[in-house]
């Protein structure tokens, strides 16, 4: 993602990925919230004793194992975090598909 957003200047023309610091934040976003779905999809829920909170046991990029908390602000940070990045790849999937579409047009 990060190399076709940096090289294709049509997509750069995205008000919220139109300057290097943007696009670095956006695939730094990007990056996180993947490992954070990895986290959160493949880690092993337990209950902390005695207020029962929930908890995840994770691996780290390392390999440790850890355990992260599994609380209400996750869950709407991670809402708001998909809304930015769905928003972003939207605007960058219409470009793709004009530039694809003019590229068709110009073949035949």
């Amino acid at each position: 993602m990060r190399c076709i957003i940096k090289t294709d200047p049509e997509l750069q023309k995205i008000v919220e990925i139109d300057t290097p610091e943007k696009r670095k934040n956006y695939t730094a976003v990007y990056n996180n919230y993947i490992q954070d779905r990895d986290y959160y999809t493949h880690g092993i829920l337990f209950f902390f004793y005695p207020a029962f909170a929930p908890v995840l046991r994770v691996k780290s990029a390392t390999g440790e194992m850890q355990y992260v908390r599994y609380e209400k602000k996750v869950f709407t940070d991670n809402l708001m975090t998909h809304g930015y990045l769905s928003d972003i790849l939207h605007k960058v999937r219409e470009i793709l598909q004009q530039q694809i579409f003019a590229k068709n047009q110009t073949e035949k």
